[in-house]
C-alpha cells in the first residue's frame, strides 16, 4: 500500500479552507489516472464514481486543513508524522484522502464511491452546501466519513448541532476625559452579559463557548461598539435554541440597563443526528473492523462533521476515528500504525 506515500504528497500541498484548488486538482488526477469518472458542484465538493449503477458505499473526507496546517513542516520518524512545533500537520484530514487514495488504487470495484468536500473546518461550509440533486448521482447506500481523532476503531454514531451568534453591542461615543457621563460603553455592556451567563459544559451533550470580544478603540473615548461572538452545540435542537434565546434576552438586558442596544446575528450551522446502534450502518462498520481484528467502540461526541449534513438528506453516515491527535495545534501527529490501520478499515468495507 502506498497511504504513507500519499500522505507526505498531501501535506506538502497547501488547502486552506474556500482555497482547496491544489489539493483538488492532486485528487482529480490521482483518481481519474485509477479509473474514477467526477463531478463537481459549484463550491467545489466533489463525488468520484467508476460506474452511475448500483447501490454504493461511500468513503469521504475533507480537503481543506485549518490555517495553522497551510504550510506545514512536517517530520518523520519510524513510528510517527509530526511537525517541527511551528505548524500544525493536518492529518486532519488528509490522513483520510491518503487512505482513500490507497483503496483506490488497490480496489478495483464499482461498488463504492468517493466524496471529498471543502471548507469543513470553518463550520462544515462545503456540505452544508450539498443539494440533493447532486447526491443522487449515485444510489448510496453508506456514507463514512473518514475524520475524528483518536485511535482508529470507534464509530461515531451521534453528533451534536451547532449555532453561532455574533452579537454588536451599539453604545454611545463620548470624551473620556471631558464628558465621560455623556457616554455609553458598549464594552461595560458586552462584559456585564459575559458575567451574568454561564459557559462551558452546561450538560454531558450540550456546551457554549465565547471565542471573540473585539472593540476597538482609544483610552480617550467612550467605546460605542463591541461584539461577542459565542456557540451552542447540543444533542437536541431545542435545547440548542433555548440557550440561545436566554444568552439574548441577558444581551438586551444588559444593553438597555445603560441605554444601549444590542443587534443580533444568528446563525444554524448545522444540525445534531444520531444513528441507531441496532442500524445496517453500524453493523456493517462492526463486521469490517472484526475482520481485521478491531473490537471496535461506538460513542457519541460533542464535535460536528460532514455527517451532520449528510444525515440530513436522510443518507445513513458515521464517522470513523482516523488515528491523529492533537488535530489543528502545533503538536497534532499521526503514528504511521495508525495510518495503516485506517487504509485497512476503509479497504475491509468493501469485504
Amino acid at each position: 500500500m502506498n497511504v504513507e506515500k500519499y500522505f507526505r504528497e498531501l501535506i506538502a500541498i497547501p488547502s486552506p479552507s474556500k482555497n482547496e484548488c491544489k489539493v483538488s486538482s492532486y485528487m482529480k488526477e490521482k483518481l481519474s489516472s485509477f479509473g474514477f469518472s467526477y463531478r463537481e458542484d459549484e463550491v467545489g465538493n466533489i463525488l468520484f464514481y467508476r460506474t452511475l449503477e448500483g447501490e454504493k458505499i461511500v468513503l469521504s473526507s475533507h480537503m481543506d486543513t485549518v490555517p495553522p496546517a497551510v504550510n506545514a513542516v512536517m517530520l518523520e520518524d519510524d513510528e510517527k508524522f509530526f511537525t517541527d512545533g511551528t505548524t500544525a500537520l493536518g492529518a486532519d484530514d488528509k490522513c483520510g484522502l491518503a487512505a482513500i487514495l490507497s483503496v483506490a488504487e488497490e480496489y478495483k470495484g464499482d461498488d463504492y464511491a468517493i466524496l471529498l468536500t471543502v471548507a469543513e473546518e470553518i463550520g462544515l461550509w462545503g456540505s452544508s452546501h450539498l443539494k440533493k440533486e447532486f447526491l443522487d448521482t449515485i444510489n448510496i447506500k453508506h456514507v463514512f466519513v473518514m475524520d475524528a481523532t483518536g485511535d482508529v476503531g470507534t464509530i461515531i454514531n451521534s453528533q451534536v448541532g451547532k449555532s453561532r451568534v455574533t452579537l454588536t453591542f451599539n453604545g454611545k461615543k463620548s470624551h473620556a476625559g471631558f464628558k465621560p457621563e455623556n457616554g455609553i460603553n458598549a464594552i461595560v455592556m458586552a462584559s456585564n452579559f459575559i458575567s451574568s451567563i454561564k459557559t462551558g459544559r452546561l450538560e454531558e451533550l450540550t456546551t457554549s463557548n465565547i471565542g471573540s470580544f473585539i472593540a476597538e478603540g482609544t483610552t480617550n473615548v467612550v467605546p460605542d461598539k463591541a461584539t461577542v461572538v459565542f456557540e451552542v452545540r447540543s444533542n437536541r435542537s431545542e435545547t440548542r435554541f433555548e440557550i440561545i434565546r436566554e444568552y439574548i434576552a441577558k444581551a438586551t438586558e444588559a444593553a438597555s440597563k445603560l441605554g444601549g442596544s444590542v443587534d443580533v446575528f444568528e446563525e444554524d450551522l448545522y444540525t445534531e443526528y444520531c444513528v441507531n446502534e441496532d442500524s445496517d450502518i453500524i453493523r456493517h462498520a462492526l463486521k469490517s473492523f472484526s475482520s481485521i481484528g478491531i473490537d471496535a467502540k461506538i460513542k457519541s461526541t460533542t464535535g460536528g462533521s460532514d455527517s451532520n449534513n449528510l444525515n440530513k438528506f436522510g443518507i445513513s453516515s458515521v464517522v470513523l476515528t482516523s488515528g491523529y491527535y492533537s488535530a489543528h495545534s502545533t503538536s497534532e501527529y499521526i503514528e504511521k500504525k495508525q495510518l495503516g490501520l485506517l487504509y485497512k478499515i476503509a479497504r475491509a468495507l468493501f469485504n
